[in-house]
């Protein structure tokens, strides 16, 4: 039996005994998005909408609240519909395929520059 072979095998059994790689409990975010205005300058308050697994969440960014410029959603893998509204801005959309790597999401960044109305 090769050497490459043997390490094959012995992988194969181990995998199969029940030695598989194990997760870890890190939150990791799915999709982060920073809202500013199209000039680049903070966005102080916005609401967030999203459609995922054919359910629909709201959520609200403020400089009170969770800031504009890091606000978190998503983590199960999949399609996310994402439209985002401020007061005297244009609303604007977006689609996310989030992917998973077999234990976290695969973080997506997003800047969404709002236009004034």
């Amino acid at each position: 039996m090769t050497a490459t072979r043997s390490r094959l095998l012995a992988t194969f059994v181990l995998a199969s005994a029940g030695c598989e790689n194990t997760c870890d409990e890190i939150a990791v975010p799915g999709i982060v998005l920073k809202i500013v205005a199209s000039d680049g300058q903070p966005v102080s308050m916005a609401t967030i909408s999203y459609t995922f697994d054919g359910r629909s969440h709201e959520d609200m960014c403020s400089d009170d609240l969770v800031p504009c410029s890091y606000f978190e959603i998503g983590d199960p893998a999949g399609r996310y519909e994402i439209t985002i509204e401020a007061e005297g801005f244009e609303a604007q959309h977006l689609s996310v395929d989030l992917e998973h790597d077999g234990c976290h999401p695969i973080t997506q960044e997003h800047t969404v520059a709002l236009d004034p109305i």
